[in-house]
């Protein structure tokens, strides 16, 4: 290595050095950036904004605003999201009637088991009291279009709406 190459050898391993250094570097002031731009997820992953929190002594239930396709080229039902928090408060069965429009009459009566282990996955009954309202099922699983899951310490359903 002649001593006319070793300046540029040097700055290509700076430059090098500082590729992979900068993002740990960045990194708390890109994530702030971003933060603070007030992106929220699409209401069809993560269900409307809560409209009506209901509570039930030890526990609280969610029911979101109906969400679904919002553009012309999107498809899908619209839904309605319910929560149940926080899931170890739950009892071993939850039964309820939702007013899911908030009418002042129920549109759905629901039941299902909560496990004590958080891994064993959910499954429920739903009976639909209007049926012009919301979309005819029976069973709520994590694969079927009636979504019951566990997220985090709550207990998520979806129905669909007519």
């Amino acid at each position: 290595m002649g001593i006319k190459s070793f300046p540029g050898y040097a700055a290509a391993g700076l430059v090098l050095a500082a590729m992979v250094l900068a993002p740990f570097a960045l990194l708390s002031r890109f994530t702030g950036l971003v933060g603070n731009l007030g992106l929220r997820s699409h209401p069809k992953f993560t269900g409307g904004p809560v409209l009506r929190i209901l509570d039930r002594g030890g526990y609280q239930v969610a029911i979101s605003a109906p969400a679904g396709p919002v553009g012309p080229l999107e498809w899908g039902p619209r839904f309605v999201q319910v929560s149940w928090s926080p899931a170890s408060a739950l009892p071993g069965l939850v039964e309820e009637q939702l007013d899911l429009e908030g009418s002042g009459h129920p549109q759905v009566r629901v039941a299902f088991q909560v496990p004590a282990d958080p891994a064993l996955s959910l499954t429920g009954r739903m009976e639909v009291l209007d049926p012009a309202r919301v979309a005819p099922a029976t069973i709520l699983s994590r694969n079927g279009p009636e979504l019951l899951v566990r997220l985090d310490q709550r207990i998520v359903a979806r129905f669909r709406m007519n």
